[in-house]
């Protein structure tokens, strides 16, 4: 942050030459004594210049670079600029991923993540936000556990558990990017601009992120919090001022910004946007695939939405990277919240049509699929005839796998690119890796209606969206019907009308 002295708080540049006529971001014109020498604090970084010269300070390099004179500059400063840019820009994305790996490596919240969480909830519980008789502490959420843990992964965020986030998911995703800042200091990666971007819905809403990011300010983290109700250029003022690391904004106003070039988003490390759907509805999302390409590919992002509806899933899939692995997330126990993007689908047949039927979906799954990486599916079926089901798809081209795996990068002999694994009906609840297989075609219906819903609710959490498939035999899976209804119905599915014909006649016998 910058001091009243032209000084730099942390780790970053320090001018200390007090003849200094301009400073922009990467170009300083001098006019100075000859042999006079100016340096970088903390970089050792030296450069000697003679009088009546303009020089750019590169702040990745320690040598001398573009010198031209005052004579020339009108000519020369455009080019000069841009060329500092472009390498200002390589550079902050270089920092960047170094900064990202250093962070990937730990296995465990840092003393420094533990003293943010702390500071947020006691200051919330001392202004009463957070009241002392319900208040659970944050060091025990479940939730922040499992998100860190996702974040460490690698790994984008999808949140489903309602349509905005609890202050309780705030404090921990604000202590994880402070956490990172942290780290990044220690290792001297110095990265210009906000690493943390948090879009809300409205200014009500941002001013209640805001407050739980405020506490972090005694620890070194600057937060500001922008908004339409505010001037505009009284905000850009106030992001030149104060630099900060933290930037809370509504959609519209963070958009603005982005427009005139007034904010610098190459050295973020996490977005996170809070009610996805409210700025899709307001016609946001070609503007935010464009500010998107502006955020390093290193970043990672975190996305609340509480409905995943075909038009949310799909501006999903554009706004998260396709490269980067996915981690569902739910802190709502409903089965609507947690099997979200979750496609239910029940197809009637006859026992003995289902070996054919479920090969026949397994293709319908296959034309669909981007080939821009593996299809993971798993088939439930019974023991004694999984054997001759797992024959039958392999004479189809499909490779099959009884093995556990964790990701897509075994090799694949088959001739699809579709990893096939096949289990048995008593195993699927001991599976460790159920969240794997983004399609699950049941060819064998579970005895218990709980059953159903364990895998529904585990499934596809490496994904946006899943599919379940389920082969109902009224000679085999009668008693299911009532509650497999329930179930579709809670969770806002198609019943399909042999379904309800079926349940009707039987409530008349």
């Amino acid at each position: 942050m910058a001091t009243t002295d032209g000084s730099m708080n942390g780790n970053r540049t320090a001018f200390k030459h007090s003849n200094l006529i301009t400073i922009s971001e990467n170009l300083i014109t001098l006019d100075i004594s000859p042999d006079s020498e100016a340096y970088f604090e903390g970089k050792n970084q030296h450069v000697s210049w003679n009088s009546n010269k303009v020089i750019k300070l590169n702040p990745c390099e320690t040598s001398r670079n573009d010198i031209c004179s005052k004579s020339s500059m009108s000519i020369e400063l455009e080019q000069a600029n841009h060329n500092a840019q472009t390498k200002v820009k390589e550079c902050a994305k270089s920092l960047h991923s170094q900064a990202m790996k250093y962070h990937l490596k730990m296995d465990r919240p840092s003393k420094f993540m533990i003293m943010c969480l702390t500071r947020i909830e006691d200051a919330l519980l001392r202004n009463g936000t957070l009241k002392k008789k319900k208040h659970k502490s944050f060091l025990v959420s479940d939730w922040g556990v499992e998100f860190w843990q996702g974040f460490v992964s690698g790994s984008n965020i999808l949140d489903t558990s309602g349509d905005c986030s609890s202050i309780e998911q705030i404090a921990w995703i604000v202590s994880t990017a402070a956490d990172v800042i942290s780290e990044n200091e220690k290792e001297g990666v110095d990265i210009d601009g906000p690493s943390f971007l948090y879009l809300v819905p409205s200014q009500e809403r941002a001013v209640q992120v805001w407050s739980v990011c405020k506490p972090l300010q005694e620890l070194g983290i600057q937060t500001v919090c922008l908004h339409t109700a505010a001037p505009l250029d009284h905000q850009i003022r106030s992001l030149k001022a104060s630099e900060p690391e933290f930037v809370i904004s509504t959609a519209e106003r963070f958009l603005e910004l982005v427009s005139l070039e007034a904010i610098d988003m190459s050295g973020l490390s996490l977005l996170v946007i809070d009610r996805l759907e409210c700025c899709l509805r307001n016609g946001f999302l070609n503007e935010m695939k464009v500010m998107k390409q502006s955020i390093p590919g290193e970043s990672q992002a975190v996305i609340f939405n509480g409905s995943l509806g075909s038009f949310s899933s799909s501006a999903l899939q554009n706004l998260l990277d396709d490269h980067k692995a996915i981690c569902r997330l739910s802190a709502n126990v409903s089965i609507a919240s947690q099997s979200a993007g979750i496609s239910q689908s029940v197809n009637t047949c006859t026992s003995k049509e289902k070996l054919s039927k479920g090969i026949q979906i397994l293709n319908k799954e296959y034309g669909k699929h981007s080939q821009s990486k593996s299809l993971k599916v798993l088939f439930v079926e019974k023991n004694v005839r999984s054997q001759l089901f797992a024959d039958t798809l392999t004479a189809q081209g499909y490779s099959i796998s009884k093995n556990s795996f964790s990701d897509g990068t075994q090799d694949l002999n088959s001739e699809k690119k579709v990893i096939v694994c096949v289990t048995d009906l008593d195993e699927v609840g001991r599976m460790t890796n159920m969240g794997e297989f983004e399609v699950v075609i049941m060819i064998s219906l579970p005895p218990s209606i709980n059953n159903y819903v364990s895998i529904l609710t585990r499934m596809a959490r490496r994904t946006v969206n899943g599919v379940l498939h389920s082969l109902f035999s009224l000679q085999e899976d009668a008693n299911l019907a009532g509650p497999l209804i329930e179930i579709l119905e809670q969770c806002g599915q198609i019943v399909p009308v042999p379904f309800g014909n079926y349940l009707y006649s039987s409530s008349l016998l």
